[in-house]
């Protein structure tokens, strides 16, 4: 027989929980609170109608847009979210299509040589002519983060160096449609990593 004096009870995370809002620390008794701080850009994507707003506390409000030729009316508000609504993306040929532009403030575009990308995705049709599903995209194409369209659909990632040199970094592991999937790429210096569904895909050097 065992008699209890005492006993703690710690959340290790906020499972289920949209990031906290603001450059802080996560509020509350979790085991690993969520660190924001750095964060520059923070949007949960519940609007129904209008701007989208940056939770990050630096305000650079998004707009939704099209780009090309089409019958596109620009991103569709509302649909089911991981956590609460999310916006529905439809894709045409080449650069053709719908999305959020978020401008060119300095808090995006001055971000040092360490950085992290994440979103929640769920992707209903690949291999297309449309072309490779973009992500989060720097324009010029200092940075662009999406998912090759090929055989297999695999998580990518293109840096332009100082010196006007691309590179390409690709993962292994193969996205499946009509699913949520947490995507992820960090570059801490000198360690470029691709995550999918909170587990390391690939790692690779770069100076």
């Amino acid at each position: 027989n065992s008699t209890w004096q005492n006993i703690s009870w710690f959340t290790e995370l906020c499972y289920g929980c949209e990031l906290p809002n603001g450059s802080t620390v996560e509020q509350g008794d979790f085991l690993r609170p969520v660190n924001m701080t750095g964060n520059v850009l923070l949007a949960h994507l519940n609007e129904l109608s209008g701007n989208v707003t940056d939770y990050s506390g630096y305000n650079n409000t998004g707009i939704t847009k099209t780009s090309g030729v089409g019958a596109f009316e620009g991103p569709e508000y509302g649909a089911q979210g991981k956590f609460n609504k999310s916006f529905d993306f439809d894709a045409g040929l080449g650069s053709n299509g719908e999305f959020i532009n978020f401008s060119r403030p300095p808090q995006l575009s001055n971000f040092g040589n360490q950085f992290t990308l994440e979103a929640w995705i769920y992707p209903q049709l690949f291999n297309t002519p449309a072309g490779s599903p973009t992500i989060i995209d720097k324009d010029p194409r200092a940075l662009s983060f999406y998912i090759s369209d090929g055989a297999s659909n695999f998580l990518t990632l293109i840096l332009d160096t100082s010196a006007g040199a691309v590179q390409t970094y690709t993962g292994n592991v193969d996205i499946s449609i009509n699913q949520w999937h947490h995507v992820l790429a960090s570059y801490n210096g000198s360690q470029v990593r691709l995550y999918v569904d909170n587990s390391l895909d690939s790692s690779f050097s770069r100076t």
